[in-house]
């Protein structure tokens, strides 16, 4: 039987408390890298929802006593008050920091790539956007924006019909118009809404026959067709404006001379009550 060449290092699984956190955390305030707020806020909204699972990911603590992996979590912990179950990894060399947690991580498109999902890219472009809108409706592409991997995959499971909604308009769109990621999540939340009203809408907006200057669809087709023949595009989010806008109008009967939304307008809110 070989003899463990590693006889310091001990593994457990613990239950890391608020207190634990902020003792781990001190034990090597000046050598941790710079807080990433984006991960932060993603650790911090799993563990308040309580969709922080215990994933095999360590807490690694040296030889010295210092923290060589797990600030985030611990910082996380810490702000939310909240403990968590984890892997908890005690005596490891203190110089083998720098080859610790150094591989690419994970985007969402890859978690449900792994999972066999198809058109894994914009399936999580999305459910990105639906995540987005029921966080908080006029909050759709705003940048600085933090989803975690485990809130996306609740949302898809709360919402399996966005696959469906991926594949119908990456078929359909194919770029042409609008990009199936920002237009999938939109076809998804439309059909469960208004499953009367919005078959038209797809339709019109893909094919853009039938169509009067004034329509809100035609002018919305207009504007995507500039976009794309310019070497300035548009913000995701300005699209993402105007095609609610090109929804709320259509939903409402409206009709419009020109389709614009600047970042000085407050953000269109989807509407789904048909008044024609």
């Amino acid at each position: 039987m070989k003899t463990n060449p590693h006889p310091s290092v001990k593994a457990a699984v613990e239950f890391i408390t608020p207190e634990m956190a902020q003792d781990f955390l001190g034990s090597n305030i000046q050598h941790q890298r710079k807080i990433a707020k984006g991960n932060l806020t993603k650790i911090e909204s799993d563990l308040r929802n309580d969709r922080f699972m215990l994933n095999g990911e360590p807490i690694i603590i040296g030889r010295s006593g210092k923290l060589l992996d797990g600030q985030h979590r611990l910082c996380a912990c810490l702000n939310t008050k909240i403990g968590f179950w984890a892997v908890l990894v005690r005596g490891v060399d203190d110089e083998y920091f720098h080859i610790i947690n150094v591989g690419k991580s994970r985007s969402l498109a890859d978690v449900l790539k792994i999972a066999g999902e198809v058109n894994a890219a914009n399936l999580a472009a999305s459910v990105t956007r639906v995540v987005e809108y029921l966080r908080d409706a006029s909050s759709v592409g705003l940048s600085g924006q933090y989803t975690s991997i485990a809130e996306a995959m609740d949302t898809l499971a709360m919402m399996p019909r966005l696959r469906d909604s991926v594949a119908a308009n990456c078929f359909i769109f194919s770029g042409e118009v609008i990009s199936c990621g920002r237009i999938a999540w939109l076809h998804c939340l439309a059909h469960e809404e208004c499953p009367d009203d919005a078959p038209e809408f797809f339709k019109k907006l893909q094919t853009g026959e039938m169509l009067t200057v004034t329509n809100p669809i035609y002018l919305f087709r207009a504007r995507m067709v500039a976009d794309k023949q310019s070497k300035a595009k548009l913000p995701t989010r300005e699209i993402l404006a105007l095609l609610i806008k090109t929804w709320n109008a259509y939903i409402s009967g409206q009709t419009f001379k020109v389709l614009r939304w600047s970042v000085e307008e407050k953000f269109p809110v989807l509407v789904f009550t048909p008044n024609k």
